[in-house]
C-alpha cells in the first residue's frame, strides 16, 4: 500500500515539474514580444499563454496538495490576472485596425486630417 502511494506522490511531482517547466519559456515569449515593434495581439496571445500555463500549474499542484483550501489566495490572484488580460484584450482590439470596433462604419471612429491648401497658394500657382 506505502509502495503504490510512493509511486502516486512521484508521478504528481512528475507532473508538477512537467507543467512548471513550461512556464519559463512562455515568459521568454511575452518578454520578446514587447520589443519594437510591438505587435498587440501577439502580446495578447503571449501573455494568455503565460496565464494558462501558470493556470495549469496550480490546478496540478492543487490536486497533488488534495488540500485545495490553502490555494485560495492563488485563485484570487489569478483572477486578478484575468481582469487584467481582458485590459489587454480591450486595448489589442482598440489598436487593431482589422477589429470590428475600428471600422470605418463606426460612428466615433476618427478620420484621417486632410490638408486643404489655402486660396493663397492655389492662386500663387495658376
Amino acid at each position: 500500500m506505502e509502495n503504490s502511494h510512493q509511486v502516486r506522490t512521484e508521478e504528481l511531482l512528475t507532473d508538477i515539474i512537467t507543467v512548471s517547466k513550461r512556464i519559463g519559456p512562455r515568459v521568454d515569449e511575452v518578454v520578446q514580444s514587447m520589443y519594437p515593434p510591438l505587435d498587440a495581439r501577439l502580446l495578447e496571445a503571449r501573455c494568455t499563454a503565460l496565464v494558462l500555463s501558470v493556470s495549469h500549474l496550480v490546478l496540478v499542484t492543487k490536486h497533488a496538495c488534495k488540500n485545495s483550501g490553502k490555494f485560495d489566495w492563488i485563485d484570487q490572484y489569478l483572477a486578478d490576472v484575468d481582469e487584467h488580460l481582458k485590459v489587454l484584450r480591450e486595448a489589442t482590439l482598440e489598436l487593431d485596425p482589422r477589429s470590428p470596433s475600428n471600422s470605418t462604419t463606426s460612428g466615433d471612429s476618427q478620420q484621417p486630417i486632410v490638408r486643404v491648401p489655402s486660396s493663397e497658394n492655389v492662386s500663387s500657382r495658376v
